[in-house]
């Protein structure tokens, strides 16, 4: 029986060139798992249709709608380290986003406040 030799090395990492990746905008997502176990994340843009006129107009325009597309706009498939991660990240970026909203209302009523007195 031979001994496992290898040791973990902590590199630091840093994000080159994010701002040269084009920024795109996803209100759709589809999640599937993979021949393999990989999890595959396909992000999409969906446009709602245009309707105009009354209400009863619109409702006939609805009816003619066969179906609105999503179009993708990136497709992404992670090892279940990868998707924990991504779900670790997505906890904590949605924290930072409550406290960042709280801190905004906040400054928001102090804002109106000083306008009273």
């Amino acid at each position: 029986m031979t001994e496992d030799t290898r040791t973990g090395v902590n590199v630091p990492v840093i994000w080159d060139g994010i701002e040269d990746v084009s920024l795109a905008f996803a209100n759709q997502v589809l999640g599937q798992v993979g021949p393999q176990g990989e999890v595959i994340l396909t992000f999409g843009q969906i446009t709602p249709p245009i309707l105009v006129g009354d209400p009863e107009q619109q409702a006939a325009q609805v009816e003619e709608i066969p179906f609105v597309a999503v179009k993708p706009v990136a497709r992404l498939a992670l090892t279940k380290a990868g998707l924990d991660d991504l779900v670790r990240v997505l906890r904590a970026t949605q924290k930072n986003h409550e406290r960042a909203q709280e801190q905004s209302q906040e400054a928001q009523r102090q804002t109106e406040k000083g306008e009273e007195q």
